[in-house]
This record gives C-alpha cells, sequence and structure tokens, in this order.
C-alpha cells in the first residue's frame, strides 16, 4: 500500500495492531514504577523480566479480545502485524500466560477471577520464589489493570 492509495482500503483497527506492543510494554514499565514504590519488597526483580512478563500477559489479553471482535482474513491480518513487533520469546511467553490462566480460571472455577489468575501468573513468574499471601494480594491489582488496559484494545 503506498502513500497515495485509498485510506478506505485500510482496516481502522491496524493503527490499533501496529501500537499494541509498545501500548503494552509502556503500561509494563509504567506498573513497575506505580509498584516499586509502594512494593519494595516485592521487586527483587530486575525491571526488564517484569517488563516482558507484564507486556507478555498484556498481549495475552488482547489476543483474546481480538479473537471476539473480528474474524477471517481481518483477523489473520491483525495478528500478523501484531506478531511481526513481538520482541523475542514473548509469543512463547503469551502461550505459557494462556494456559495458566486457563487451568486456574476456567468456567468451573468460581475461586479466583480471570484477573487474580493473570496477576499471579506475573508474580509466579517474576519472583524467586512462590508469592507470599501479602504478595499474592497485589494479583488481581496487577491483573485488572491489564485487562481494563486491552479489553477494549480492538472496539472501534
Amino acid at each position: 500500500m503506498g502513500i497515495f492509495s485509498d485510506r478506505a482500503e485500510q482496516d481502522p483497527l491496524r493503527g490499533r495492531a501496529e501500537s499494541l506492543v509498545g501500548t503494552a510494554s509502556l503500561l509494563a514499565k509504567t506498573l513497575f514504577g506505580r509498584l516499586a514504590v509502594y512494593y519494595t519488597e516485592l521487586f527483587t526483580v530486575r525491571e526488564e523480566e517484569w517488563n516482558f512478563l507484564v507486556t507478555a500477559a498484556g498481549l495475552y489479553v488482547a489476543s483474546l479480545h481480538l479473537y471476539d471482535e473480528v474474524s477471517g482474513e481481518r483477523l489473520a491480518g491483525l495478528s500478523e502485524t501484531v506478531e511481526s513487533r513481538l520482541p523475542p520469546g514473548v509469543a512463547e511467553a503469551m502461550a505459557n500466560c494462556g494456559e495458566f490462566v486457563t487451568r486456574r480460571a476456567g468456567p468451573e472455577s468460581d475461586v479466583f477471577t480471570f484477573e487474580t489468575v493473570l496477576g499471579y501468573w506475573v508474580l509466579t513468574n517474576a519472583l524467586p520464589q512462590p508469592p507470599t499471601e501479602g504478595q499474592a494480594q497485589l494479583a488481581f491489582f496487577i491483573g485488572h489493570s491489564l485487562t481494563d488496559a486491552f479489553a477494549s484494545w480492538w472496539q472501534a
């Protein structure tokens, strides 16, 4: 598609697809900064590792909603745009996140919300040991922050 192509030919969600990875990464950095101030004992993890995990979890949320919003060739095109921008290892982390969430927050689970399990995946992978009860209380906040940011990402 050239500079002078008809804009009607371009998918209106293409810009969202192009900016998704950068936005998820920025949210991860912002969230780290906000939480590190109040929960210094939590962040024995390197900031780069935290950013990687939170970015992957945010992209997982966005990918779930992409499948709900669009289909067919449009879905394939938007997915390809996002995938072309993924840093190394993020696709695998997203898949791992999805497996973790599916096992623990499926329809039969009335104990944990999707947001809590999503945040717990981040904490479980970020911390050198399983989260303490106090640390695990942040799981909902982390998951809710990601869900809130990306649940409506694909709505035009």
